[in-house]
């Protein structure tokens, strides 16, 4: 139910009582309104009626307009009754639109909001959570917002996740003004962009991570192998760990589906961690078919091998990361080994 707008509150004071307007002499009455025949609506939008007998001539947005629509049924017939409903009618659509226009003028130039992107007009939502119409947080930390199209038949059809609203609005904006394709188009184009920042992401950890192998004089290549490290744990390669318990020599361990599996015990660091690249190139190489991955190598290469391969023999699949981060074949900051280096 439409709620009641008391005058005090947001109605415009009403007109003072006149019995002659717009060459037109009024009807006064013994009515709320002080006009025979016209009474309040309680709406918040044209708050006025006129009614002849049983006849409901129109809403009007002010009390005097209303009852000139009533003088003119009375003295001249329906047909100017109608001719000056239409001419209020217009009125009211010119003056809700000079409003739109003045509060699109002020959101294009509130900081922040960027009003056109690659030739799409955002469409702009001032005091919303996103800035944006059809934007919403998603409360996830990567791509945190949504870009979803509703209502004219497309209810809650999401159209995907971006790393800003920015992004977001101009998908919303490209499925409304060029369509779903458009759309589709843009989202390719983020995603592409995210994949190149995280490869780039990537490198620099990779970097770092040998850096700091070397700082500390890890090996990190033997045998031809390109050694998986860990800098930070106790010993300095992921999958391997002290023997423990007074015993001399290192183990070589991973839990592939919630249980471990041992690879044996050397006396040697650098054997052990041999041992553990060599188990993961076997395991890499029984899933590069099926899964046709490349991944690049330390030389700047790529090789047609799976960067889930280790998280598939930690106990992960080939859909989900496994306990840590894999930064490559060669270099691997890997959260299991860190939470488990305690432990040894």
């Amino acid at each position: 139910m439409p709620r009641r707008v008391k005058p005090s509150e947001d109605c415009p004071p009403e007109p003072p009582i006149t019995d002659f307007a717009e060459g037109m002499h009024l009807y006064l009455g013994s009515t709320s309104t002080g006009y025979k025949g016209v009474w309040k609506t309680g709406k918040a939008a044209r708050p006025f009626e006129a009614a002849y007998g049983s006849q409901r001539l129109g809403r009007f947005e002010t009390v005097t307009d209303a009852a000139i629509c009533y003088a003119k049924r009375h003295e001249l017939g329906s047909d100017a009754a109608s001719e000056w409903l239409a001419k209020c009618e217009a009125k009211r659509l010119a003056s809700e639109q000079s409003a739109a226009d003045a509060r699109h003028a002020k959101n294009a130039t509130q900081p922040g909001l960027m009003r056109e992107v690659d030739g799409f007009q955002l469409q702009l939502a001032p005091g919303t959570a996103t800035g944006y119409v059809g934007v919403w947080k998603t409360g996830k930390v990567v791509r945190p917002y949504e870009a979803v199209v509703s209502g004219n038949g497309s209810t809650g059809q999401r159209l995907g996740r971006f790393e800003t609203a920015v992004d977001a609005a101009v998908c919303y904006a490209a499925y409304l003004q060029s369509g779903p394709e458009a759309a589709r188009e843009w989202l390719a184009k983020c995603e592409e962009r995210r994949s190149a920042k995280e490869r780039k992401d990537l490198d620099a950890k990779r970097a770092l991570t040998l850096a700091e192998c070397k700082k500390q004089g890890i090996v990190t290549e033997c045998e031809g192998l390109q050694l998986h490290l860990a800098p930070g744990t106790v010993t300095g390669y992921t999958g391997v760990w002290r023997a423990g318990r007074g015993r001399s020599g290192y183990r070589v361990e991973l839990e592939q589906r919630g249980s471990r599996k041992s690879l044996g015990r050397f006396e040697n660091v650098v054997d052990a961690a041999v041992a553990y690249a060599k188990y993961i190139q076997k395991l890499e190489g029984s899933t590069s078919a099926l899964t046709g991955r490349k991944r690049r190598r330390p030389d700047g290469e790529e090789d047609v091998t799976t960067s889930r391969a280790e998280a598939k023999a930690r106990g992960g699949n080939l859909d989900q990361p496994g306990p840590g981060p894999i930064i490559s074949a060669m270099v691997s900051t890997s959260a299991y080994a860190l939470r488990h280096s305690r432990r040894n």
